[in-house]
């Protein structure tokens, strides 16, 4: 039998055909194969993402959002510490109301998470210091610059109708500015120096190159347990023929399993970002 291997043939597993040699080798009493397969290519994918996010980060560092979480980390410091510094302040207003204190009482909660904050920008912006990010971090740097920018024109408003204390309007305000000089900072690197600019954008597609050896291996083990499942068999040859009978694939030989093994395996290819930066050069 001619097994499927890489290619065309394997670009075009696809989920129907997995699932139809999974239910296969069920129905023809092979199902610690079908799941062994599944549950051991699928394995086979997490780790070789694993295993391309460390060669990102061991040659691009902080740089790189496969290299450490820059952009997601940012964008969280901003929801948390834009809704901690107005609405519990809000909160915090509202209960002098409430309670008649008469004045503005200054949040010492809001202002902690300010300094956190703040303290955490300072911290990123070192941990990258004159590197190039790439465009995913520099774009939620403009992006969380931005909604700070929206944060302190909210807060001024509120404190111009006397619903915040100053030291929240000051906080948020240095937070904005702290931020728009993290995107800055990010955005200038990439216009001065579009050459490195342009391989730390690939960093996820050279990290790939750098796994295939290892995952072309991996996947030929996989196939061989197929091979072995199949030599032991009379007939193989009805399988193939029932399987090509309801869908026939690029390969019409290919023994049942393989198309498991595709599609499995090349998760961490073909979904979400990955996917998208991959395509472009690998």
């Amino acid at each position: 039998m001619t097994a499927l291997h890489g290619g065309d043939a394997e670009a075009a597993a696809s989920v129907a055909d997995r699932d139809l040699e999974y239910g296969l080798l069920v129905f023809y009493g092979m199902r610690e194969l079908a799941d062994g397969l599944s549950d051991d290519a699928a394995a086979l994918s997490r780790r070789m993402e694993r295993e391309a996010k460390r060669s990102a980060r061991r040659r691009f560092g902080a740089a790189t959002s496969f290299g450490a979480p820059l952009a997601g980390l940012q964008f969280l410091l901003v929801l948390v510490g834009a809704t901690v510094l107005i609405g519990v302040n809000m909160l915090s207003v509202q209960f002098d109301r409430e309670h008649r204190l008469g004045t503005l009482q200054t949040d010492a909660a809001s202002l902690t998470v300010a300094g956190v904050v703040a303290l955490a920008l300072l911290a990123m912006l070192a941990a990258v210091g004159q590197r190039v990010v790439d465009r995913s971090v520099s774009t939620v740097a403009a992006r969380a610059a931005l909604l700070y920018a929206l944060g302190a024109g909210a807060v001024i408003v509120a404190y111009a109708n006397g619903l915040t204390a100053p030291a929240t309007v000051v906080a948020v305000v240095v937070l904005a500015v702290l931020s728009a000089g993290v995107g800055v900072w990010f955005a200038a690197h990439r216009r001065r120096r579009p050459a490195a600019a342009a391989e730390v954008d690939a960093a996820w597609s050279w990290a790939v190159a750098q796994q295939l050896p290892s995952f072309e291996h991996e996947r030929e083990l996989l196939r061989e347990r197929v091979a072995r499942a199949f030599a032991a068999r009379t007939d193989t040859g009805s399988i193939i023929a029932d399987r090509n009978s309801i869908r026939t694939p690029a390969i019409a030989d290919a023994l049942p399993g393989e198309a498991i093994i595709a599609m499995q395996s090349s998760l961490w290819l073909t979904t979400g970002r990955h996917a998208r930066e991959s395509r472009k050069t690998v």
